[in-house]
């Protein structure tokens, strides 16, 4: 893939901005700072936030239709309506990252700057920040109960544990009072950053806690055919009138071989630069989304409306009804041969240590979370049926495409 300049970086911004601003429904866009990925230049896109008159958070590939075409333009459209109370958004796990790293380059209103600097003001409010932190947790909280209907599928444990595990980096980057927007697909980053800053030491446990000492190449070629049977047999669905936008967008997002396309070159790219395990992290978050289609298209002609990222019923049971092609090629990409739930055992004792060791870093930092629910997994014992628990959070923390 071609190197994206910062001359023609700009150049690009400016006509995407001028596209994005005939829409009469956006107040404001935003460009993620700085402009190019300073780590993988060679696949480094253009991260856009855009507030709009929307009801929810939508993720979407622009096509920009100009001479640079080629280069990926990531847009998530924020509700206006988020900035008009700053004080709840500055509740909302890593929305509020996202904006705060960003550069303002386009307010129609010209009330978005003040808006913006009142969220800045208001982000480490010591009632605020604790909140937002306690939905980190609250993550992890969830991600380990769901390991609890995953016994008969390890390789997926051991993806929630990748999810745990990006919660607490989450909330340590975030008691830091640093940002960390890419978090869940890119926490290694922030783990190195941590360590440079002389905070802790916690790579190594990372790496070894979620099995990322694997080969990067072995993972494309079964994550290509998991998107080929997706693709063919998952098609967008007709969407039933109650299925809530953010759904039917992230579908379309994760599902595009485009994406799929362009992610692979990131991968390789980290690997090239020798972030290998960085690289294995980020392709078994894509093989997980990719997983979810079936899932989502299934619960659409059902009539039932359902988060994207968050599975509403035991995976390893609807896969096996809906597309059992999938499976063995899931499980190559989301874990090591032979993974046993010995292992998983083991990696969530190396879980529950992350934990601890964010909450002292965060005492540390005269943050003390009360409330916090103990981290255990589920018990689970009802039969095969779809629809019979929802055991990840509702709350307003999302992973979204990064």
């Amino acid at each position: 893939m071609q190197m994206l300049m910062l001359e023609s970086a700009q150049d690009l911004l400016a006509h995407v901005v001028q596209q994005l601003t005939t829409d009469p429904y956006v107040s404001a866009v935003l460009v993620r700072e700085p402009l190019l990925d300073l780590d993988f230049p060679a696949t480094s896109d253009l991260d856009l936030m855009v507030i709009a008159d929307v009801e929810e958070l939508l993720p979407e590939r622009l096509v920009n239709g100009s001479s640079h075409s080629t280069t990926p333009i990531d847009v998530i459209r924020l509700p206006r309506k988020l900035l008009h109370n700053c004080e709840e958004l500055a509740q909302m796990g890593l929305v509020p990252h996202r904006l705060l790293s960003s550069r303002l380059v386009h307010d129609k209103t010209g009330k978005i700057g003040d808006e913006l600097e009142t969220l800045r003001l208001k982000l480490y409010e010591p009632k605020i920040h604790a909140q937002r932190l306690t939905g980190f947790l609250e993550m992890g909280f969830y991600t380990v109960r769901e390991i609890g209907v995953t016994w008969d599928f390890p390789a997926l444990a051991l993806f929630w544990l990748h999810v745990g595990h990006a919660a607490c980096v989450a909330a340590i980057v975030d008691g830091h009072r640093q940002f960390c927007a890419n978090v869940y697909t890119r926490p290694l980053a922030y783990c190195r950053q941590l360590e440079a800053q002389g905070c802790m030491q916690i790579v190594e446990s990372f790496v070894q806690a979620l099995f990322l000492d694997t080969d990067v190449e072995s993972l494309i070629a079964p994550l290509r055919r998991m998107h080929r049977v997706v693709h063919e047999r998952f098609p967008e669905p007709d969407w039933p009138s109650n299925m809530r936008q953010m759904t039917r967008y992230e579908y379309r997002y994760f599902g595009s071989g485009a994406e799929l396309d362009w992610r692979i070159s990131v991968a390789r790219e980290m690997a090239r630069c020798g972030n290998h395990a960085d690289a294995v992290f980020y392709l078994r978050f894509w093989a997980y989304s990719l997983a979810r289609l079936p899932m989502v298209y299934h619960r659409a002609l059902e009539g039932i409306d359902v988060s994207f990222m968050r599975p509403e019923c035991k995976v390893l049971p609807d896969l096996q009804q809906h597309c059992p092609e999938i499976l063995e090629d899931l499980s190559a990409i989301l874990g090591p041969p032979l993974l046993a739930t010995t292992d998983i055992n083991d990696s969530l004792g190396k879980l529950y240590e992350l934990r601890e060791l964010t909450l002292s870093f965060l005492k540390y930092h005269g943050i003390v979370l009360a409330g916090l629910r103990p981290w255990q997994p589920a018990s689970f014992t009802s039969q095969n049926s779809c629809h019979v628990h929802t055991l990840t959070s509702p709350s307003k923390e999302e992973v979204l495409p990064q």
